[in-house]
């Protein structure tokens, strides 16, 4: 993985507050991301960014939503 500001390979992995508007409606939440070592700019990790894209809508369908097993019935 490499940072798209300074070009830097060395990561790591943090929890991190997230803050995501859904349907105009603020969804916080903490989640694993990868940073640059060099200028902490968050890193594309397609397992930890996919991890965080889940828990986003399902902290907004729990908040605001119907839970998956609604929908089925």
């Amino acid at each position: 993985m490499i940072c798209d500001i300074c070009g830097s390979t060395k990561t790591y992995v943090k929890n991190h507050h997230h803050v995501y508007t859904i349907k105009g409606k603020e969804i916080t939440f903490n989640s694993e991301r990868r940073f640059c070592s060099k200028c902490n700019n968050l890193v594309y990790d397609n397992k930890l960014d996919n991890i965080a894209s889940k828990k986003a809508i399902q902290t907004y369908n729990d908040k605001y939503g119907l839970d998956k097993e609604k929908i089925v019935e």
